[in-house]
């Protein structure tokens, strides 16, 4: 993964840890810590959407929240785009922009430049084809923009499926600079 500064979340692997973590710190919302007070048979949403209160009937109809599956599924991360794409840039111009791509050893732009080792040389298949591009323009003046962008900043991502380029790339962009 590639940004304009180093981070270990591209070891990150898809699954409800990530997902959780995207709920949070991308979405904004916190695990539910509340019970359902009735019982239900399908899964109940939380107030952002984002997690889902699942039944569990074995364990005398406990609630368990679950994070959507944004690592997993491309209905659910791109919720990611359609949240981060109006702030990304004021004026909605080529100045700032969100990029999703797919291409075999292909160049993914300068923020995921990577060296190819022989093994890669001799591999029929990219292990990681997709890439998630966040390149800041202007920003728009909404109070949901973090704090850490600035115009010009790119956060990148590069993974096997194109949920989690996106996931890496959103949980990217969510933190400051350490």
């Amino acid at each position: 993964m590639g940004s304009d500064d180093a981070t270990p979340l591209d070891t990150l692997p898809a699954g409800p840890d990530l997902d959780a973590m995207v709920a949070e710190s991308v979405m904004g919302e916190a695990r539910p810590t509340h019970e359902h007070v009735h019982a239900h048979i399908q899964p109940i949403a939380s107030p952002g959407g984002n997690w889902l209160c699942i039944p569990r009937f074995e364990n005398g109809d406990v609630c368990e929240w679950v994070p959507l599956p944004f690592s997993t599924a491309i209905s659910a991360a791109w919720r990611l785009v359609e949240k981060l794409e109006p702030l990304v840039s004021r004026f909605q111009t080529a100045d700032g922009f969100v990029h999703l791509a797919s291409a075999h050893w292909a160049d993914h732009g300068e923020c995921l430049y990577r060296e190819s080792s022989a093994q890669d040389e001799e591999a029929d298949l990219d292990p990681q084809p997709w890439s998630f591009h966040i390149h800041l323009g202007l920003l728009s003046d909404s109070p949901d923009i973090p704090t850490h962008w600035t115009h010009s900043r790119h956060f990148c991502a590069r993974a096997s499926t194109a949920p989690l380029a996106i996931c890496l790339a959103a949980l990217n962009a969510s933190r400051p600079r350490s």
